[in-house]
């Protein structure tokens, strides 16, 4: 009798079986890439720049209702929506609150060209007081404008306003000088007034810098 050998079959629904944790982690892979590329294309990119002690960072906790306290070097700021009037949302990408200091300046590039909306901060009665920080403030605006390949929104933010004694004299010339001082064709310099420890102010601020018609 003659002898059959028969050739090992592997078994075709455990080798299936073998496959799912893989399966499983591309489209885990896939979801994660396509929500980036294109949940990202409806997501508003906000770069907040500035100098030291001038309110950026609690310009992002107000926004995400975090505490985040003391002088920041460099923090993640996760994605967030925001929750504005008329029952509008808005999704804010992923960012970073960086310090004021000199170093940092090296951010500068990166988070101008990557974001929607770019936020410098600086303290005016400094900017009035000091001649040093005044230069600072116009150097690091002007670093700003040489970075913008496309047109785009540069809110210049006056924080501590209410120090000031006429402030609504201060506000007006300081705006003026700015808006003279950088003109171009990618360049829209927006210049607004705030006291950072006011909600009133924080929440008009908000809606001056999300308002679609900005």
């Amino acid at each position: 009798m003659e002898t059959v050998l028969v050739e090992n079959v592997p078994n075709v629904h455990e080798s299936f079986i073998w496959f799912i944790p893989l399966i499983v982690v591309a489209i885990y892979a896939i979801s994660k890439i396509s929500e980036e590329f294109w949940g990202g294309k409806n997501k508003i990119g906000m770069a907040v720049l500035g100098m030291q002690q001038s309110g950026k960072t609690l310009w992002w906790n107000a926004l995400t209702g975090q505490e985040r306290g003391g002088q920041t070097t460099e923090e993640e700021i996760e994605s967030f929506t925001l929750h504005c009037r008329e029952e509008r949302e808005l999704h804010l990408r992923k960012s970073i609150d960086i310090g004021g200091m000199e170093e940092k300046m090296v951010k500068y590039r990166e988070l101008v060209e990557e974001n929607d909306k770019i936020l410098f901060f600086f303290n005016i009665k400094e900017y009035l007081e000091n001649t040093m920080y005044k230069r600072y403030v116009l150097s690091r605006l002007d670093l700003i404008t040489t970075y913008l390949t496309i047109e785009k929104n540069i809110y210049v933010i006056f924080s501590y306003l209410d120090k000031l004694s006429d402030s609504d004299k201060d506000f007006d010339t300081i705006s003026d000088e700015i808006q003279n001082k950088f003109k171009g064709e990618n360049i829209r310099m927006k210049c607004h007034g705030v006291n950072m420890t006011n909600p009133q102010d924080v929440e008009l601020l908000k809606m001056k810098i999300f308002n679609p018609k900005n």
